[in-house]
C-alpha cells in the first residue's frame, strides 16, 4: 500500500535565506496570536514586514489545526480581487450565482486557521472592511496583516516592525552580536564568517547609515563580491550623510531605501538595468518568462540569463522556489516598486511591454478579440469576455502573472503568463 500523506496545512513560501534576528518580536507575536485575532505588522518598505510575518506563521502552524494561508495583495486594486486571493489561498471555489464571499465566509465559519494577508499597503480600507465582516461570521479565524500603515478597525493590534538592532556605540565589544551587522556580514561572507577589526567597525557604520534596514543592508552587502568594505562606505557617505538619532524615522527610512536603490541600480550595467525594470510586470517569474518577454533589439535574448543572475548575486532579485521543474523568482516589493517607476519613466510601459507581450502571445485573432478563452483576463477592457478593444497589456501582462496561490495560471488562459508557461 502507498503511504498516505497528510493534506498541507500551510502554503507559505520557502525562506530563500536564513532568518537573522527578532527574536523577541517572534515571541511575543506568537504569544499576542494567542490572543488577538487581528494583528497588523506596520513599517517602510524594506524594514522585514514579509520576513517577520512568514516566520511567525510557520511557527504558528501547530496552533491553527485547519492550518496558515498566504494571500499575497500588494497588486489588487478591489474588494472581489482580495476575496479571490484569499479565496484561492485556502482551496475554496467559486459558485455558480453566489457571490464569492459568501462562499468564503460558509467556508471558512467552522475552521480554526490564520490568513496572513500580505502587501495591503494599496488596498488597507477594502482589507478593513472586509477583514472586519470576515472575523465576525467566522469566530475561529485570525488575521495578520502587513501594511506601512494599520487597518484602524476595532480590535486591531497594531506591532510597528523596527529595523535591525544596531550597536550602542561605536567601542562595543559585541559589535558583531547586533543584528544589522549580523546580516550584513552573513550574507557578504557566508553563514558562520567572520571579519576582521577594521572590517568590522567599517562595517559597523555602514549599517548605522542604513539606520538597520534590513533591504538596505542585503543590497549593500551583496556588493561585497565586487568591493572592499571600505569603498561601500565611501560609495554610501556621498550618496547621504550620517544620520544622528535625532533624524532617524519613517520618512527618513524610506529615503535612506529610495537613496540605496539609486546606488544600487546606478552600479548594473545598462542591461542590468533594463532587465529589472522590465522584470517589474511581473509578480514571480522563470527565465523563460524572462526571455520571451523582457528580450528585444536592446536586451538580446541571450543576455537575458547573465543579467538576471548578477541581479541575483546583487540581492536585487530572490528565488521564490520551484515550479513545474522551473525555478521562479521575483523582485522584493520595494525593488518593485521601484523598478516600475524607472520602467514608467522610459516609456517602456506603454511600448516595449505591449510589444513584447504581443510577440509571445500572437496578435489579436481575426475576430476582433484577444487570445484568452477561459474566462475573463483581468487586464482586459470592456464588460465583457473576447470583446474587441485590447487589453491593457501591461496590466495584462502584470495580471496573467500575479494569479492567487502560488501563480497558478487559469486553465486555457492564453495570456503572456500561461503562453510562456506551457512554451
Amino acid at each position: 500500500m502507498a503511504p498516505q500523506t497528510a493534506p498541507a496545512r500551510q502554503n507559505l513560501p520557502l525562506e530563500p535565506t536564513s532568518f537573522i534576528g527578532r527574536g523577541r518580536d517572534l515571541s511575543d507575536l506568537l504569544r499576542l496570536l494567542g490572543s488577538d485575532r487581528l494583528i497588523t505588522l506596520c513599517g517602510v518598505s524594506g524594514v522585514g514586514k514579509t520576513r517577520l510575518a512568514l516566520r511567525v506563521a510557520a511557527q504558528a502552524i501547530a496552533s491553527f489545526p485547519d492550518g496558515v494561508w498566504l494571500a499575497e495583495l500588494a497588486d489588487v486594486s478591489t474588494r472581489e480581487e482580495i476575496v479571490s486571493r484569499i479565496a484561492a489561498a485556502v482551496g475554496i471555489a467559486e459558485e455558480a450565482d453566489r457571490d464569492l464571499s459568501g462562499t468564503l465566509f460558509d467556508a471558512l465559519r467552522g475552521r480554526h486557521l490564520l490568513l496572513v494577508l500580505d502587501g495591503c499597503d494599496a488596498v488597507i480600507g477594502e482589507v478593513a472592511a472586509l477583514g472586519r465582516a470576515l472575523l465576525d461570521a467566522c469566530p475561529s479565524t485570525s488575521l495578520l496583516l502587513t501594511s506601512e500603515e494599520p487597518a484602524r478597525i476595532s480590535g486591531e493590534a497594531i506591532w510597528r516592525v523596527p529595523p535591525l538592532s544596531l550597536p550602542s556605540r561605536q567601542g562595543d565589544p559585541a559589535l558583531a552580536d547586533s543584528e544589522a551587522v549580523r546580516l550584513f556580514i552573513e550574507r557578504s561572507q557566508g553563514p558562520g564568517s567572520t571579519v576582521c577589526p577594521h572590517q568590522l567597525r567599517t562595517i559597523t557604520d555602514i549599517c548605522r547609515r542604513l539606520d538597520g534596514i534590513p533591504l538596505c543592508i542585503e543590497l549593500a552587502a551583496a556588493w561585497m563580491r565586487f568591493r572592499s568594505p571600505d569603498e561601500i562606505a565611501d560609495l554610501l557617505t556621498a550618496r547621504f550623510p550620517q544620520l544622528t538619532d535625532q533624524e532617524r524615522g519613517v520618512p527618513t527610512r524610506r529615503r535612506i531605501l529610495h537613496a540605496v536603490l539609486d546606488w544600487s541600480n546606478s552600479l548594473l550595467s545598462d542591461s542590468e538595468q533594463t532587465l529589472l525594470r522590465r522584470l517589474s510586470v511581473f509578480c514571480d517569474w522563470d527565465l523563460e518568462l524572462a526571455e520571451r518577454i523582457c528580450s528585444d533589439e536592446e536586451l538580446p535574448e541571450a543576455e537575458i540569463l547573465d543579467a538576471a543572475s548578477a541581479l541575483v548575486d546583487r540581492s536585487l532579485v530572490t528565488l521564490t522556489g520551484e515550479y513545474q521543474g522551473r525555478v521562479r523568482y521575483r523582485l522584493p516589493r520595494a525593488v518593485r516598486r521601484y523598478a516600475a517607476e524607472h520602467l514608467a519613466a522610459s516609456g517602456e510601459e506603454e511600448r516595449s511591454v505591449p510589444a513584447t507581450v504581443a510577440r509571445c502571445c500572437g496578435s489579436p485573432r481575426s475576430s476582433g478579440t484577444w487570445p484568452c478563452s477561459a474566462g475573463r483576463c483581468p487586464g482586459q477592457s470592456g464588460t465583457g469576455f473576447g470583446t474587441a478593444s485590447p487589453p491593457n497589456t501591461t496590466t495584462c501582462a502584470r495580471s496573467c502573472t500575479d494569479p492567487p496561490n502560488a501563480a497558478i495560471p487559469k486553465p486555457g488562459c492564453a495570456c503572456v503568463w500561461a503562453c510562456a508557461r506551457s512554451g
